[in-house]
């Protein structure tokens, strides 16, 4: 993880994308939120699918 963590920051400093709109560090975290938003952005998104894929869950009171 290390490793391709290390790959993805030379990756953004090339790029000269190391650093958010606001100034904020690029991560690997970031990389998985911005596939999060982009996945929930779609028509007819399945969320517990999305929520699966995500290693995380969702609250029931959200399904309701």
């Amino acid at each position: 993880m290390r490793y391709l963590s290390n790959m993805f920051s030379q990756l953004l400093r090339e790029v000269n994308m190391s650093k958010g709109r606001l100034g904020e560090d690029r991560s690997l975290y970031s990389l998985r939120h911005t596939s999060l938003i982009f996945n929930l952005s779609q028509p007819n998104v399945d969320l517990l699918d999305i929520a699966s894929r995500a290693d995380t869950s969702m609250k029931l009171s959200s399904l309701f």
